[in-house]
């Protein structure tokens, strides 16, 4: 007898009454000890004897009451995850023995001929290698398979050579051969196990989402894989499961974690209407979501997608990209200058052969660009990871030369919503009356003063007024009647207009706007009856990334949209020179223009993409987008509304281009020296031919370190 406890799923109950009846007939079954229904969770737990009595006959009790179940615990459906093709296989064992079975020979009395047939083999075995090879020569780069394919064809035609002329020395070339197959195979193993790798950072997102998804069809409630979702289906989120798609709601209230997404550690209120994102969790609630956009195109994968597009580009503009263009030339230079020099010193043709094939052996022609790649690769997947999405290599690159960043100040510096600091009442009126008249007047209004003003009354406890008292309340809080007095609530200019007397106001509110923020008047017939201050805040963090930025010697220019007086605030507490006061677009185009003309790199940081569409910026950034991915125009989007995040953008740009510059002199001054050492120096001292194994284990050496750098 074991007693067991279980969580299932139900749906279709939305009053006590039917979670009451479900309960009354699960209990009925033998062997169930406790039934519980939680109506707003949509659940119903368990605990029955599965001796007696199983999950499946549970769930057929609750259809038989009309109503859908199924265990939440339920099996993912057939979806398994994407495997990754290991270096080591089958192909690249048969050329390795292959490989040292033609070195062997290569030692060994007549073993021409055998050497010959396993350098043909090794041909026939590298055949995985030819369309990586065709890739590379369209696109006009020679580099890794193609570059040891072209040193495998040239060591076997040597061979051939030799072995016309009847001499020994054949074989060595032939097992050359083998070993330049073999390191053409491993490189292209190595290359596609990188590739697998990296996409797999789309599949670990899928596999984050739920197996199955609950389906509301026809009344009933279904379950199905979440790869089967489509557009317009309905689907039921309960307390602790993941959102599978991306979709508004249309029925119930929950609490949603949206972290993965935005960034925000706060959960976010999602009810009739809200949008929810997939990979967002429920920790509270249960919602009926309309699916509006399912599988590779939600918000999460195209940010996944478009952090690997960038970060698979090679079109960075490293410092030695030139030089990496045309290190093949170089390298080709080199081969003929060891291959002729060592043939009119010696006058020996394999000698001359075997100096020349060493040089192109020696050369990771790989290494160059992979450093670039792979730097990019994980500079962009990083950056993503901490909601940071560089569009382009572009914006990669040139994010790390700002010289002037632009920045707009809403949303940027200071919050868009305005926080109310001084709630002062007239000395004839308590503060009580005061806090309710205003209510009366904001609180049917939807502008941002009087969305602050509301937010602050709430917090006092006021949430609702008696429509009784008043013969007369505007619909848009322009003014109430109360008792024959009429409140009316505006700014100072329209209060002067009226003819109200403010003498006794304005050193108060010459002091308020001193310190930056908005005054709104309250009047009641003639006379003012108090005043409501408000302030856009700085943005968290907005001060410390302010200075960063000027510690990086990054010039700031700051576009203020407020008052002169909250201007002027911004530029004595951010100690900034370079502070413009609502500036006309064709002002802000001109700036960023003669920046340009001037050879500086620009940055323009808005919080509205549709601002920043046309400007002449070099770098142009998007802050706090959340999940949506349609801002084309922007080539540095920043999800949350931190300045610290572009701080770290810079940051993390800088670092990419000088670390690909040192590690690329690195790579340079490597291929100078094993050209110098095997082309030229090893020949002269050395009595003994080394097999080309040696510089092509070199060569691998260099690419492997290549390949580690991050």
């Amino acid at each position: 007898m074991a007693i067991i406890r279980k969580t299932f799923s139900v749906s279709d109950i939305s009053i006590r009454v039917s979670a009451d009846s479900i309960e009354k007939r699960v209990c009925s079954l033998s062997g169930v000890r406790n039934a519980s229904v939680s109506v707003e969770n949509q659940t119903m737990t368990v605990e029955f004897d599965d001796d007696l009595t199983s999950a499946n006959r549970i769930i057929q009790a609750v259809r038989e009451a009309g109503y859908q179940a199924y265990l939440k615990e339920t099996e993912n459906l057939g979806r398994k995850p994407d495997e990754i093709q290991p270096v080591i296989g089958r192909d690249l064992i048969l050329s390795a023995v292959s490989a040292a079975a033609a070195l062997v020979l290569a030692y060994v009395p007549f073993g021409t001929w055998p050497a010959m047939l396993l350098a043909v083999c090794s041909f026939a075995l590298a055949g995985s290698i030819l369309p990586d090879v065709k890739q590379e020569i369209r696109s006009g780069r020679i580099a890794g398979e193609t570059s040891l394919l072209l040193l495998a064809v040239l060591a076997f035609l040597s061979g051939i050579w030799l072995l016309i002329q009847k001499d020994t020395r054949a074989a060595m070339f032939f097992a050359d051969a083998s070993w330049a197959l073999l390191s053409a195979v491993l490189i292209q193993r190595w290359m596609l196990h990188r590739r697998q790798t990296f996409l797999k950072s789309r599949s670990s997102i899928r596999s984050s989402l739920p197996p199955t998804a609950s389906v509301y069809e026809n009344h009933h409630e279904t379950l199905a894989p979440v790869s089967d979702l489509k557009v317009d289906q309905v689907i039921v989120i309960r307390p602790g499961e993941t959102v599978p798609a991306d979709g508004r709601v249309i029925r119930g209230f929950a609490i949603m974690d949206e972290s993965s997404l935005t960034g925000w550690d706060k959960p976010v209120e999602k009810s009739k209407g809200s949008y929810v994102y997939a990979n967002s969790r429920c920790l509270k609630g249960s919602i009926d979501l309309k699916t509006e956009k399912v599988g590779n195109t939600t918000a999460m994968m195209r940010l996944a997608e478009m952090a690997e597009k960038t970060a698979s580009d090679s079109s960075f503009r490293s410092p030695f990209k030139s030089f990496t263009g045309k290190l093949f030339f170089y390298v080709i230079l080199a081969v003929l200058l060891s291959g002729f020099g060592w043939y009119y010193s010696s006058h020996d043709a394999a000698f001359a052969l075997t100096s020349a094939l060493s040089v192109l052996a020696c050369s990771a022609l790989a290494a160059l660009p992979m450093i670039s790649a792979n730097a990019v690769m994980n500079t962009a997947r990083t950056a993503a990871s901490e909601h940071i999405l560089f569009r382009s290599t572009d914006a990669l690159e040139m994010t790390g030369r700002i010289d002037t960043a632009v920045m707009e100040q809403d949303n940027t510096i200071t919050d868009n919503e305005l926080s109310v600091t001084d709630f002062i009442p007239a000395r004839e009126m308590t503060a009580g009356e005061f806090e309710y008249i205003a209510y009366a007047l904001q609180s049917r209004s939807d502008k941002p003063f009087a969305r602050a003003i509301t937010r602050y009354l709430k917090t006092r406890k006021i949430s609702g007024i008696d429509r009784q008292e008043f013969s007369r309340l505007s619909s848009k809080g322009r003014q109430a009647i109360k008792t024959m007095s009429r409140y009316k609530a505006g700014f100072m200019d329209e209060i002067i207009s009226r003819g109200i007397d403010t003498s006794a106001w304005d050193q108060t509110i010459s002091s308020l706007r001193k310190e930056g923020k908005r005054v709104l008047l309250f009047t009641e017939d003639d006379r003012i009856i108090g005043v409501i201050a408000a302030i856009r805040p700085l943005i968290p963090g907005a001060h410390e990334a302010v200075r960063a930025l000027k510690r990086m010697d990054i010039d700031i220019c700051l576009l203020t949209d407020g008052s002169q007086d909250e201007s002027d605030l911004l530029s004595k507490n951010l100690r900034l020179e370079n502070v413009i006061y609502q500036p006309a677009r064709y002002e802000v185009e001109r700036l960023l223009q003669n920046l340009s003309d001037s050879n500086n790199v620009s940055a323009y940081l808005s919080s509205d993409p549709e601002r920043i569409a046309s400007l002449p910026a070099d770098v142009t950034a998007v802050i706090g987008t959340g999940a949506n991915t349609s801002y084309e125009h922007a080539g540095l989007q920043l999800t949350r509304k931190r300045l610290g995040d572009f701080v770290h953008a810079v940051e993390l740009s800088r670092n990419l281009n000088s670390r690909i510059q040192n590690a690329q002199v690195a790579v340079i001054l490597y291929h100078a020296a094993a050209v110098s050492l095997f082309g030229f120096l090893l020949p002269q001292f050395l009595p003994l031919r080394l097999p080309l194994a040696v510089p092509l284990i070199c060569s691998l050496a260099a690419i492997y370190l290549a390949s580690r750098f991050r």
